[in-house]
C-alpha cells in the first residue's frame, strides 16, 4: 500500500507540475498573441493610412492634370 501511495503522490505532482507548466505557456502564448495583435492591428492602422494618403496624392495628381490638360489650349 506504502508504494502505491506513494505512486499517487508522485504522479500528482508531476500533475501539478505540468498545470503550472502548462499555465504559464497559455499565458505567455496568450500575452504572444495579444502582442501579435496588437501589431497586426498597428500594421493595418498604418497600411490604411498610407492607401489614403496614396489615394489622395493620386486624386490631386489626377486633378492638376485633368485642370491642366482641359484648361491648356
Amino acid at each position: 500500500p506504502r508504494h502505491s501511495i506513494r505512486d499517487t503522490r508522485g504522479s500528482a505532482t508531476t500533475d501539478c507540475r505540468k498545470y503550472i507548466f502548462n499555465y504559464r505557456w497559455c499565458s505567455t502564448r496568450s500575452t504572444h498573441f495579444w502582442s501579435t495583435k496588437k501589431k497586426l492591428n498597428q500594421m493595418v492602422d498604418m497600411s490604411l493610412f498610407f492607401a489614403g494618403a496614396i489615394s489622395s496624392f493620386v486624386s490631386i495628381i489626377m486633378s492638376i492634370f485633368i485642370y491642366t490638360f482641359l484648361f491648356t489650349p
